[in-house]
């Protein structure tokens, strides 16, 4: 009667070894590409949130009112304000004359239905931070893989909290550092300087 040799189990060193080989072979070629996308997004983010820096500046010096960038470090947003009031927020609103929900040239406003100018000294308006009235005065969140490590101002460093980058009416501001990081602690750090219309951008990693 021949012998029936027993089912061969587990596998082989060689087939081991084969195993390995590709899922390194595929590891390396996976690897490099998702690291060229972290390094895009950290890029993007970096500017974008560069970018309305330069424009909480350039509005400031423009309105000649304080304007700032505010950062919300624990929710990863930010959005653009300035230090106005409400007479200031209508003034800058574009509007036409309505009679009864009807536009009219203003020349064409009747008598009884126009406001006599008062002599009376403007009375002082309280002022606050409101969000500038665009899209750059709502929230903008940062990519869902990267968080704020922190920003460093002449206060002190905040990881938490809300943090303001103010930009006087002249366009001056004191010196910041905010710091992006993504999941595996690679970051980006813009620096934010005092005089200059710019802002520095420096990369841990080289972005391709």
């Amino acid at each position: 009667m021949p012998r029936v040799s027993p089912s061969r189990a587990g596998f082989t060193l060689i087939e081991i070894m084969a195993v390995v080989l590709i899922m390194s072979f595929l590891m390396a070629m996976v690897l490099p590409g998702l690291s060229v996308t972290s390094g895009a997004i950290r890029r993007d983010e970096a500017q974008n949130l560069s970018a309305r820096l330069q424009l909480a500046r350039q509005r400031a010096v423009m309105t000649g009112k304080p304007h700032r960038v505010l950062i919300d470090v624990d929710r990863g947003a930010y959005h653009i304000e300035w230090f106005v009031s409400a007479f200031d927020e209508a003034e800058d609103e574009e509007t036409e004359p309505l009679i009864d929900d009807e536009w009219v040239a203003p020349e064409e406003i009747p008598p009884s239905r126009q406001e006599f100018l008062s002599l009376k000294p403007p009375e002082e308006q309280e002022r606050a931070y409101v969000p500038i009235p665009n899209q750059f005065g709502r929230d903008h969140w940062l990519h869902e893989t990267l968080y704020f490590d922190g920003v460093e101002t002449y206060e002190g460093w905040f990881d938490e909290g809300s943090v303001a980058v103010v930009f006087e009416g002249d366009g001056t501001t004191d010196p910041a550092q905010i710091v992006i990081t993504d999941a595996d602690g690679f970051g980006v750090t813009l620096d934010v300087l005092p005089l200059l219309e710019s802002v520095r951008i420096r990369y841990e990693t080289e972005v391709e």
